[in-house]
């Protein structure tokens, strides 16, 4: 399985860009790439005020002349990012395309890129762009693939549970910056191939030291024992990767982790302070209780026989799965999930971060 990561110069003309990106994947088709990956914004300056300006909605200029050039030249293309306009929104969305020319998947950046590093990079995208909320993965010829963008890649539940749904690569289309770039780039990319014994595929634009926004390029290919099969620099490129799959379940066999795997074990969960930290001493948990909360997000739900939730002075409470709720809005028998011995536990594969 060949892929191309096209590492593109982005200038601030789209008509342009869509057309350097097709005489890349032309070449790359003549190389005998199976997969055609293209960079984050590969049509549109890295730049908030670009965005609403170069943004297409579904079926768009650039949608469509990929959509027709993976038919005709008939590999899988993985199409960066584009500003996709819908309903008033903004979405840093990644489309994919196979070889009949049919649009596989697409993916919205999840995890908006909102940073501000102390003496380095600020940006925010959510002044401009809206996140996504999708898990994608899609189907080829050569299995299962996996999707995400730039810095959805930080968030290692995304991928494991890509992979949990058979994902051999994860490809990323991305533009990490010169702060983040040299301190995590491959970092990362080696740790999400290690830790999900799969393939990752990280694609960037070309730096552009004049840029509003500077790319750290470094366009990037892992294997699952976390091996760098090829690394650009900075400069305009293209890379090709050999895959080979049956490498990917030869160091599964070898290395039992995804298989290994164990759901059973049930762990406490922790008490959420305010602001989404984890606590466990005692001026964190209710008065009178031993109630050790749960850690979970805004939008994460409690697990089927773990009970509801009620908010509490400092966060979130279990109420008691065995008893009605009491009108303090415990149990209804007056003790705290702690004491129930094991009312107050998560099993691990709900998805609920634990500490």
């Amino acid at each position: 399985m060949r892929i191309a990561l096209i590492q593109m110069p982005v200038l601030p003309d789209k008509v342009k860009n869509i057309q350097t990106a097709c005489g890349k994947i032309r070449e790359a088709a003549k190389n005998g790439a199976d997969f055609a990956v293209l960079p984050e914004m590969f049509c549109c300056p890295y730049d908030n005020s670009c965005f609403g300006a170069y943004g297409e909605p579904e079926g768009g200029e650039a949608q469509t002349a990929l959509s027709h050039l993976a038919a005709e030249l008939g590999l899988y293309l993985v199409g960066g990012t584009v500003p996709e306009l819908s309903e008033g929104r903004i979405y840093n969305t990644s489309y994919v395309y196979g070889p009949d020319g049919r649009q596989l998947a697409k993916h919205r950046k999840a995890h908006l890129f909102d940073i501000d590093v102390q003496g380095g990079q600020r940006f925010r995208e959510s002044d401009t762009l809206s996140p996504g909320n999708a898990i994608t993965t899609f189907e080829t010829a050569f299995g299962t693939m996996g999707l995400c963008v730039c810095f959805d890649l930080r968030f290692e539940e995304l991928a494991r549970c890509m992979c949990l749904r058979g994902a051999k690569v994860i490809f990323v289309p991305a533009a990490f910056n010169m702060t983040t770039g040299p301190a995590h780039w491959e970092l990362l990319f080696r740790q999400r191939a290690v830790d999900n014994q799969c393939f990752t595929v990280g694609v960037s634009p070309a730096r552009d030291e004049q840029g509003s926004y500077v790319a750290y390029g470094n366009s990037i290919a892992v294997d699952p024992w976390g091996a760098v099969l090829c690394r650009a620099g900075a400069e305009e490129t293209t890379l090709y990767a050999d895959l080979d799959v049956e490498r990917l379940e030869a160091v599964r066999a070898q290395l039992p982790i995804l298989s290994a795997r164990r759901t059973d074990p049930r762990r406490k969960c922790v008490h959420l302070r305010p602001g989404g930290a984890a606590g466990r001493d005692a001026t964190e948990r209710p008065a009178g209780g031993i109630c050790h909360g749960v850690l979970s997000g805004p939008n994460r739900a409690l697990p089927p026989g773990g009970g509801p939730l009620r908010r509490h002075q400092g966060g979130l409470r279990h109420l008691c799965p065995r008893h009605p709720a009491g009108p303090a809005g415990g149990g209804g028998c007056g003790l705290s999930p702690g004491r129930h011995g094991g009312s107050g536990t998560v099993p691990l594969d709900t998805g609920i971060i634990k500490t």
